[in-house]
C-alpha cells in the first residue's frame, strides 16, 4: 500500500521558490519584527500565523506581501500598523531581526504552529479596543496581543492551506510540525 503524501507546507502550497520565496519570507519577517519584536517568541509566532491564515483565507490577498502591505497607502488604515504609520521601517535590533527571520522561515516550512491561535485572522494590542472585536471570537492572548477570528467565518477548517486541517491526513511516517521551539539568542 503506498504511503500517503505528507501535507504541503505553506511555502509549497503557495509555490514559493527562489526569489519569490525570499521576498515572501522577508515580508513575513518584517511583519513579525515590526509588529511583535518585543513580544515573547510565542507572540511572534502567532503574528506569523495570522499573516499566513490571511493568505489562505478567501477574504484577503493570496500572497504574503499582499497581506502584510494591504492598504499600506492609507495612513493608519492598513492591516498592520507598521506598514502605514509613517515611521521609517528600519531594523535596529539585529538579534530581534534574526529571530523574526528564523520564525518566518519556520512558519513557511510548517515547523511551528500554535493550536491556541489556530486560524485566527485578527489581533490587536491590549492597550487598544477596536470597534471590530464585537464580531470576533477571542482565541487567545500572547504577550501584549489578543488574537481573534470572526464568528461568521467559522473555525477555518474548510480553508485550504496549512495548520491542523492540513495535518489530518498526516501519518506517523511524517513527523508533525513542532508546536514551538523556544530558543534564546541575543
Amino acid at each position: 500500500m503506498p504511503r500517503p503524501k505528507p501535507p504541503l507546507t505553506p511555502a509549497q502550497e503557495l509555490g514559493l521558490e527562489g526569489k519569490e520565496r525570499a521576498k515572501a519570507e522577508n515580508c513575513l519577517a518584517r511583519a513579525i519584527y515590526f509588529e511583535a519584536r518585543s513580544e515573547p517568541v510565542r507572540g511572534q509566532i502567532a503574528v506569523a500565523q495570522v499573516v499566513l491564515n490571511r493568505v489562505f483565507s478567501p477574504y484577503y490577498p493570496g500572497d504574503i506581501c499582499g497581506v502584510v502591505y494591504q492598504n499600506a497607502h492609507r495612513r493608519l488604515s492598513c492591516q498592520f500598523t507598521f506598514a502605514c504609520d509613517g515611521i521609517p521601517d528600519i531594523v535596529r535590533d539585529r538579534g530581534s531581526w534574526n529571530r523574526a527571520q528564523r520564525i518566518a522561515k519556520q512558519a513557511l516550512d510548517h515547523q511551528v504552529w500554535l493550536p491556541d491561535v489556530a486560524k485566527s485572522t485578527h489581533y490587536h494590542a491590549t492597550y487598544v479596543r477596536p470597534y471590530w472585536i464585537r464580531e470576533m471570537r477571542k482565541m487567545v492572548k500572547h504577550g501584549q496581543h489578543i488574537f481573534y477570528r470572526p464568528h461568521r467565518w467559522g473555525d477555518g477548517s474548510d480553508e485550504v492551506g496549512w495548520g491542523v486541517a492540513s495535518l489530518v491526513t498526516q501519518k506517523t511516517t511524517t513527523p508533525p510540525p513542532r508546536k514551538i521551539k523556544l530558543t534564546r539568542r541575543n
